[in-house]
């Protein structure tokens, strides 16, 4: 439960942040990749470290993740008919797969499976195509609810109540206000 509060915590204080929707958007897209990777290969080391390399929001691939993790198994029948299907019945791509999956740090990435190739595709073919919706729903929250939350007078009134600024403190962090 408390994992669940500091989740939304954290999705509260990315949307209410500085970061831009198109990182946000890029955020949860690479977490759904990250999320219907095996963990157990070279693909999902990988993909992590360009987590900490590349400019995406942190907190939502996170969230992206436990949505992709989530979808893992309710997806997996269709993870491996795609990696089925890229590997062995694309006879146009087995000129491309005899030339890379042999090199040197290719390899280690464990793309010769079929799981880990569907997962890759499935992942990037989702989280591409969550990327617009995802920045539109940032866009939009920013624009319309935003400023409606914070200029509230609910939420003014609720800001004079001691408890409820130690509540706040407590779930959404200390000196950021609601709104």
């Amino acid at each position: 439960m408390l994992f669940i509060l500091k989740l939304l915590r954290k999705l509260y204080r990315t949307l209410s942040s500085e970061a831009s929707p198109t990182q946000i958007a890029l955020g949860f897209g690479f977490g759904i990749l990250l999320g219907l990777v095996p963990r157990t290969v070279g693909l999902f080391f990988f993909l992590l470290g360009c987590l900490l390399v590349f400019r995406v929001n942190i907190p939502m691939a996170l969230v992206g993740a436990l949505a992709g993790k989530a979808a893992s198994l309710a997806v997996a029948p269709a993870t491996l008919a795609a990696g089925h299907f890229l590997l062995d019945d694309a006879t146009f791509l087995k000129p491309l797969w005899k030339a890379t999956l042999n090199l040197p740090f290719v390899a280690l990435l464990d793309l010769g499976q079929y799981r880990v190739m569907g997962a890759a595709a499935v992942g990037l073919g989702a989280g591409a195509i969550l990327f617009v919706p995802i920045r539109k729903l940032v866009v939009a929250y920013r624009v319309k609810l935003q400023a409606r939350v914070a200029n509230s007078k609910f939420v003014k009134w609720l800001n004079r109540i001691w408890l409820f600024r130690i509540l706040r403190w407590i779930f959404v962090g200390g000196t950021h206000a609601l709104g």
